[in-house]
């Protein structure tokens, strides 16, 4: 896939935040030290995989009639995935 400029840039974004947020935690930290005090320099890499979505449908527009009796705890587990019951 090739990617445009902006998708380029965001990604570059992403993988200098994740190695800025490694970089400060004091368990990555601890554990590269140990790896190094042990003789060895350890490597991290970053993979980065992007998947084109479809665009969303307009918010005001169900994706499908579904009759069914949800319990108290199938609505609290929907609303956690942000889908909306009637």
């Amino acid at each position: 896939m090739e990617l445009d400029d902006e998708v380029k840039s965001a990604s570059a974004k992403l993988t200098d935040a994740v190695n800025a947020a490694a970089g400060e935690n004091e368990t990555v930290n601890d554990a590269v030290a140990r790896l190094r005090e042990m003789g060895y320099e350890p490597r991290l890499s970053f993979q980065l995989e992007l998947s084109r979505i479809e665009p969303l449908r307009d918010a005001g527009e169900p994706v499908a009639e579904i009759e069914e009796d949800f319990s108290e705890e199938d609505r609290r587990a929907l609303r956690r995935m942000l889908i909306r019951v009637r």
